[in-house]
């Protein structure tokens, strides 16, 4: 079954947007995407979404668009006919015409090349979504599309679409056809695409995952002066998500004194080092009772050579209250607290 949905063009974002900065409400304020969804009768973000040529929309949609800006509407939009009852990939065809023709050239990547669009997306990820932004990873390709069209900019310069084609330019064995084709839409996106191709040489080779190595440490209740220990190692900047987790929380002692946490340290290094994991790619957390918050755990010492050297000096060191993060008694306000962190990943990432 198909339906007929439409798109505004370029020239027609521009005309919408025109005419609705020289429109004022009866408060004598500009008009809003509010103030046309309410005269057009339509929703607000879909209003906002086809002006902003995010999205397509239903044709009847559009002319009550334009009808309520008093423009015409073949000055506006352009038709698309859309498949329903199909794939995913179909229907986000009709998303713009940009989009439409990398879908076209990317769906000759075969499925198990597909795979390879993965690195790509998660630099693009890593890049563009402030913490709490997840849209993972698929192989539908009209998904990804749309996932990539849905990520803000910020004050980035080149939009999240165009960084994730040079990254299949430059770093992913595509045939050179596929890599020909790739170029051309970049270039007609944006002159400046060859620079942002090496741009991105520079920032991927410049970039390192960083992993937590988290330590937690229970006062035994049973026991004075005794402590049961857990780790676990992880790849994900949030401290209060638990979905990159690489290996489940293993508990090390159920019976260690505070004196042996230095060589216990040694012994979750030796793990990591196994795992090629560098010392400044580590970033250590303690989770720590009360009682311990003022151990020095940023001097413990590690054998570097024929010398020993304080820990902190390798890598970096964080101490949490345990209690604060683990505790019941802190749950009430623990929402609270990971609004602020997310808060600050947010800004911290628009500021870069």
């Amino acid at each position: 079954m198909d339906k007929k949905e439409v798109w505004a063009t370029s020239k027609g974002q521009g005309l919408l947007k025109q005419k609705m900065a020289s429109l004022k409400n009866q408060d004598g304020k500009f008009w809003t995407f509010g103030d046309l969804a309410a005269t057009a009768g339509v929703n607000e973000r879909t209003a906002r979404r086809f002006i902003n040529g995010e999205r397509s929309v239903k044709e009847r949609t559009a002319l009550a668009i334009c009808n309520a800006l008093g423009l015409a509407f073949t000055e506006i939009a352009e038709k698309k006919t859309v498949k329903t009852g199909q794939n995913r990939t179909e229907i986000a065809s009709s998303y713009q015409p940009e989009v439409e023709e990398l879908l076209s050239i990317l769906q000759r990547v075969t499925e198990q090349e597909r795979s390879l669009l993965k690195p790509a997306y998660e630099d693009c990820c890593r890049i563009y979504c402030p913490a709490g932004f997840n849209l993972p990873f698929t192989t539908d390709l009209g998904s990804l599309l749309n996932y990539l069209a849905k990520m803000p900019q910020g004050a980035v310069e080149y939009n999240p679409m165009a960084r994730f084609v040079a990254y299949l330019v430059k770093r992913l064995p595509l045939q050179s056809e596929q890599r020909q084709h790739l170029n051309n839409w970049g270039n007609a996106q944006t002159s400046e695409f060859n620079r942002l191709i090496d741009e991105l040489q520079i920032d991927i080779e410049g970039t390192r995952k960083t992993y937590y190595l988290m330590i937690q440490v229970k006062p035994r209740m049973q026991k004075a002066g005794y402590y049961s220990v857990a780790a676990s190692l992880s790849v994900d900047l949030d401290p209060f998500s638990e979905s990159d987790v690489e290996q489940k929380e293993s508990l090390l002692s159920d019976d260690m004194a505070k004196e042996e946490l230095p060589s216990l340290l040694l012994k979750l290094l030796d793990i990591c080092h196994d795992r090629e994991i560098a010392l400044s790619d580590l970033m250590i957390q303690w989770f720590l009772p009360t009682n311990l918050l003022d151990m020095e755990v940023d001097q413990f010492l590690i054998p570097i050579g024929k010398q020993e050297l304080p820990i902190a000096t390798q890598c970096q060191i964080v101490v949490r209250s345990g209690e604060r993060q683990f505790s019941l008694d802190y749950h009430p306000k623990k929402n609270d607290w990971k609004k602020r962190w997310r808060l600050l990943t947010q800004i911290l990432h628009l500021s870069q």
